[in-house]
């Protein structure tokens, strides 16, 4: 999400993320690559991380995005053969998203393509708004979420496009 800046990503309490998962898929279980059984509750929990924290970012409520992070989270910034920290640890993320906040352009996200590997998420991010005159923009990138204990510990975030 980088129209404007960049956008972190965060992790609801664990109680609150059970409410997002389907019950009928709570006991179903899904087999590993190595054919271990997994709980479709254990699968589905990156992806309602993940999602919270850019329903957070939408709101522009950078304590409910500091809640998925893990403390030392880092924000990387991906062009080229160039691997750039844009942000290293929970206190210099919110300090970021609250300058980020105060533009008065408005920025909201949408996730698409996902794909998930172990403690990856891997994701479309489309974020959309309108320019001064009124013109909706949007643009595109991928982005990938390393987990740890539930929080977001990793972000890499690739070069955006127009859409």
């Amino acid at each position: 999400m980088r129209a404007l800046a960049f956008v972190p990503l965060f992790l609801l309490p664990t109680f609150l993320l059970t409410a997002c998962i389907d019950p009928a898929t709570q006991t179903q279980d899904v087999q590993t690559p190595l054919g271990q059984p997994r709980s479709a509750e254990v699968q589905l929990l990156p992806k309602a991380i993940v999602s919270a924290h850019v329903d957070a970012f939408n709101k522009g409520d950078v304590a409910g995005m500091g809640k998925m992070q893990h403390r030392d989270i880092e924000w990387l910034n991906i062009s080229g053969s160039t691997v750039t920290i844009e942000a290293s640890g929970r206190e210099a993320l919110a300090r970021n998203m609250e300058d980020y906040f105060k533009s008065p352009t408005r920025i909201t996200g949408t996730l698409k393509d996902w794909s998930l590997n172990g403690d990856y998420v891997s994701v479309t991010e489309t974020v959309r708004w309108k320019t001064a005159s009124g013109e909706a923009k949007s643009q595109s990138a991928l982005t990938v979420y390393q987990l740890e204990n539930n929080l977001i510990r990793r972000v890499w975030y690739y070069p955006s496009v127009e859409n």
